[in-house]
């Protein structure tokens, strides 16, 4: 595993879609045919800055700076800076108790009449569950502690939202511009280990819930 930052040199309003295909272009040679779906999941670590803002990329590859005339690329990244971590991730231990960090769209699907696409169904953010007398923050937690606990892999031993905000998006349609807004999240807490092998493998490097092309998903870890 590798950790490296990049720095968007921008100002104007991030596309998405575009930013994750540019990404991609750090790993040229990712095997399609392999298991892994991605071999990245990254993070803007200061989305609200107006100025340049630092992107953190966790892979399985290391990332590949090419020579920037020869591409197509939409934005100015430039890859500043890779550190191994594969000795971190190939020391968990059962029982071993970690910190953790990740920034994600808690969701759920809904059916919508008359869509097609998307498996006719589409994703709309988590609301306070008055049933169930859950404000939202408690909902979001326990849809965190679903996804992480599914398989016993790990057990959450405390958690908080650190930061919550709307993440607004335009994705190119033929000659026009859908555009939309997920609303993300920013958990940090602790966690214990009890499959270590499964826990890597299953959660770290398949991300955490939807919106991974929009810099959701990415499970930072570090010792407790």
């Amino acid at each position: 595993m590798f950790l490296s930052y990049c720095i968007l040199h921008s100002r104007k309003p991030i596309d998405y879609y575009q930013l994750h295909k540019d990404l991609w272009q750090f790993f040229p040679n990712f095997n399609s045919s392999s298991q892994t779906k991605s071999p990245f999941f990254y993070r803007i670590e200061n989305p609200h800055n107006k100025g340049d803002k630092k992107i953190l990329i966790q892979s399985v590859l290391e990332p590949v700076e090419q020579n920037i005339d020869s591409l197509k690329r939409y934005y100015n990244l430039s890859l500043q800076k890779t550190k191994f971590i594969g000795t971190l991730c190939d020391n968990l231990k059962n029982g071993q108790n970690l910190q953790f960090l990740v920034r994600a769209y808690p969701s759920k699907r809904l059916k919508k009449e008359r869509k097609t696409t998307n498996r006719g169904n589409v994703r709309v953010p988590l609301r306070k569950d008055l049933k169930a007398k859950l404000t939202k923050d408690q909902v979001m937690l326990e849809w965190l502690k679903k996804i992480i606990e599914k398989e016993n892999y790990v057990s959450l031993k405390d958690c908080q939202i650190i930061e919550s905000f709307p993440l607004r998006f335009r994705k190119k349609q033929g000659n026009k511009y859908h555009y939309g807004t997920i609303y993300t999240v920013t958990f940090k807490g602790y966690l214990r280990v009890n499959n270590s092998k499964q826990f890597f493998h299953n959660i770290i490097l398949s991300g955490i819930g939807p919106g991974k092309a929009f810099g959701c998903g990415m499970l930072s870890i570090a010792k407790a």
